[in-house]
C-alpha cells in the first residue's frame, strides 16, 4: 500500500463519471461507425474538443477506447458494451448513475451514524420518493432494471422448475421482462404482472406482449398482492428494503399463495467472505435505499420471519441466484 494506491482509489470516482459523460454524449455510439478523431467526435456531439479529449483519455486508460498513431479513437470490446444498440448494453446501467449516486456516496459518514440510507441524508428523501418526483430519473431507472433483468432472464428461467406451476405473479415486476421470458419458455403458464402504475408507462410490458396469457394489475406490494398463484416472483425487489420491509412483502406473498405455492426470489447472494464487487454492490444498495445485498443466512432469516422456509438456492448466471421459499408447516 502507498500514497499512489490511495490516490488511485480516489480517482475511481472521476473515472466512473468520465464513463457516464461519454455514454450520455453518445461517444460509444458514434464510434460504432468506425475510428474518429477528437475533432470529428466533438463536431458530431456539438462539444469542445479540448474538453472532450480529457474524457476520452480517461476512457482509454481504463480500457474502453483505443487510439491509433493518427489520434483516432475507437471502441474496445468493453466500450462496445456501452453502445445503446448493443444486445447486452450496459448503457442503461450507466445512465442510471445520476447525481444521486455521487451525493449518496458523499453522505456515507452520516449513514454510519444512522439511518443507513445515505441518499436521505443528502437530499432529505430516499430513492423511491425522488424517482416519483423526477420522470427522467424514473425512466432511466426503469430502463436500467429492464436491461439488467433481460440479460439475466435466460439463466433465471432455466434455474426454476416451472412444471408444477400454473399461475405466476410477478411482484413489483415493472415491465415484466422476466415474466415474459418464463411465459414464452413454458406455454402452460399464465402470468400476472403486478406493480405501481408508473412502472407500466412507456414501453410495452408482458401483458401487452402476451395478452392472452398475462394480466396487468396495478397495486402496491407492501399492502397486498393478487391471491391464489402458485409462484410469487420477486426479482431484484428485496434488496431495496431492510429486514422489516422484506418481512412485510414476503408475508403478503406467503398468505396469498395457493396451497403448495412458492416464493421465487431473484437476487444477488452475497458471499460470507468479502470481495470487491459484492462489497461495492452492497454499499451502493444501502446508500440508495437503506437495503442490502444478503447472504444465504440472511435470506434464511428474513424468510423465517415471514413464515417461509428457505427450500433451495441455485446460481442463475455469474451474479444472480434463485432463492426459493415455501410455507413453514
Amino acid at each position: 500500500m502507498s500514497a499512489a494506491h490511495v490516490l488511485g482509489l480516489l480517482g475511481g470516482v472521476a473515472a466512473g463519471q468520465a464513463m457516464v459523460a461519454a455514454v450520455r454524449l453518445g461517444v460509444f455510439d458514434h464510434l460504432a461507425r468506425g475510428p474518429q478523431t477528437v475533432d470529428a467526435l466533438a463536431t458530431a456531439i456539438g462539444g469542445d474538443p479540448r474538453v472532450l479529449v480529457r474524457v476520452l483519455r480517461v476512457a482509454q486508460t481504463h480500457g474502453l477506447l483505443t487510439a491509433d498513431a493518427e489520434g483516432r479513437f475507437a471502441n474496445t470490446a468493453s466500450g462496445d458494451v456501452l453502445r445503446a444498440d448493443h444486445p447486452g448494453s450496459l448503457a442503461p446501467h450507466v445512465l442510471c448513475i445520476r447525481d444521486e449516486t455521487i451525493a449518496a456516496m458523499g453522505a456515507l459518514d452520516r449513514a454510519v451514524l444512522g439511518p443507513p440510507c445515505a441518499l436521505e441524508h443528502a437530499y432529505g428523501e430516499g430513492l423511491w420518493a425522488r424517482l416519483a418526483r423526477d420522470p427522467a430519473a424514473e425512466a432511466a431507472f426503469l430502463a436500467f432494471m429492464d436491461s439488467s433483468i433481460r440479460s439475466a432472464a435466460p439463466a433465471v428461467v432455466a434455474a426454476v422448475d416451472w412444471a408444477p406451476a400454473r399461475v405466476v405473479v410477478d411482484v413489483g415486476g415493472g415491465r415484466g421482462t422476466l415474466l415474459s421470458a418464463a411465459l414464452e419458455a413454458h406455454p402452460h403458464l399464465r402470468g400476472v404482472l403486478f406493480d405501481v402504475p408508473a412502472a407500466f408507462a412507456g414501453s410495452p410490458d408482458a401483458a401487452t406482449r402476451l395478452p392472452d396469457r398475462c394480466a396487468r394489475i396495478e397495486g402496491d406490494y407492501r399492502r397486498e398482492v393478487p391471491e391464489g398463484a402458485d409462484v410469487y416472483l420477486l426479482c431484484r425487489v428485496l434488496h431495496g428494503w431492510d429486514d422489516d420491509g422484506c418481512r412485510v412483502v414476503l408475508s403478503r406473498c406467503r398468505h396469498a399463495m395457493a396451497p403448495g405455492g412458492r416464493v421465487v426470489v431473484v437476487e444477488r447472494v452475497r458471499p460470507e467472505a468479502p470481495n470487491r464487487v459484492d462489497a461495492l454492490a452492497d454499499l451502493r444498495t444501502m446508500a440508495h435505499t437503506g437495503g442490502e445485498e444478503r447472504t444465504r443466512a440472511d435470506f434464511d432469516r428474513v424468510f423465517a420471519a415471514a413464515g417461509l422456509r428457505l427450500a433451495r438456492v441455485a446460481a442463475a448466471g455469474p451474479w444472480m441466484s434463485v432463492i426459493e421459499g415455501v410455507a413453514r408447516t
